[in-house]
């Protein structure tokens, strides 16, 4: 038995001073009622009810003892009122991590649509590129790529995404179109190290289509001679400012492709996909602010084309 049971039982004996109309009032049986008694008693070392009249009463320090339990009571039916009034209210604030190169996305369209259609709720956005554990940082849902690493989260595929290789006009302006896959080895080639494409995927995806040119970039990278870039945003930046040939994510330039900043080159080739997921925390109780967060992200990025993720 928990010692809230025993307080409760106590409390309601006080109550109703009878250990029949209690037992009733919390549908238990009389005996399990004055056991939770007997063994408070028994733990306290002290009397708190006098049972030698015809209707039980408080001892003394029973009074002031009951005093306390009925507020410790009320304050646990208040805690539960209003964690219940938490999980059905859409209200409250929702922390969300976000990877720099959805910055540029329509992540921030749809947090604004949202706010105006629940305007008690308030974000807390952390833009970061690493996996940080989502417990330890209070994130309630992070944008992520790639599989999960950690069984204790849960994931819902909000994109799928293909890379493409690309160089900014102001490139192509200066140093021409290579004519071939290969005739990239005499460019300037941006190598990415961030976390959802490192320069080993990178070499790899090269590899697809040019086995040849393997050795040649992973010497390019041991000799330090290619540009490195360790952040997403940073490397985007780097291809539209004319630094080099790099490879991207086709939804998070469609808008500069349209506009032709961007010049995707040998569009007839294909490279591997890469899928970026929403991921939570398995719990069993979702609060009603994350459900319905939750079901409309999902459902914008379900609703949004290639197209649209380029029209900001």
């Amino acid at each position: 038995m928990s010692t809230i049971d025993q307080y409760v039982s106590f409390v309601t004996i006080i109550e109703t001073k009878s250990l029949a109309t209690a037992a009733k009032t919390l549908n238990r049986s009389p005996s399990t009622i004055s056991k939770h008694l007997s063994k408070l008693e028994e733990r306290l070392d002290t009397r708190l009810i006098d049972r030698n009249t015809m209707s039980l009463s408080a001892t003394k320090i029973g009074q002031s003892f009951y005093d306390d339990c009925k507020e410790i009571i009320n304050r646990i039916n208040e805690a539960e009122l209003q964690l219940q009034e938490d999980q059905t209210k859409v209200a409250g604030t929702i922390t969300i991590s976000v990877p720099r190169i959805l910055l540029d996305s329509l992540l921030f369209k749809y947090l604004n649509n949202f706010s105006q259609q629940y305007p008690d709720i308030c974000f807390n956005v952390k833009v970061s590129d690493r996996n940080e554990n989502l417990i330890d940082s209070g994130v309630d849902f992070a944008l992520r790529n790639g599989p999960l690493a950690d069984n204790q989260l849960m994931a819902t595929k909000l994109i799928v995404t293909n890379y493409i290789l690309c160089a900014s006009k102001k490139y192509i302006d200066r140093m021409g179109t290579p004519d071939s896959f290969v005739a990239i080895k005499s460019h300037q080639i941006i190598i990415p190290s961030f976390s959802y494409l490192n320069n080993v995927d990178f070499i790899k995806m090269i590899s697809l289509h040019s086995p040849g040119l393997e050795p040649l970039l992973a010497e390019l990278m041991k000799s330090n001679k290619g540009l490195t870039i360790d952040d997403s945003y940073g490397y985007k930046m780097a291809i539209l400012e004319g630094l080099g040939i790099g490879f991207m994510l086709d939804q998070f330039v469609a808008k500069e492709i349209q506009q032709e900043n961007l010049i995707h080159l040998f569009p007839e080739l294909s490279f591997p996909n890469h899928e970026f997921y929403l991921v939570y925390q398995s719990r069993d109780y979702m609060p009603m602010r994350m459900k319905v967060f939750k079901a409309y992200l999902v459902e914008c990025y379900r609703k949004d084309s290639i197209h649209d993720f380029g029209a900001m």
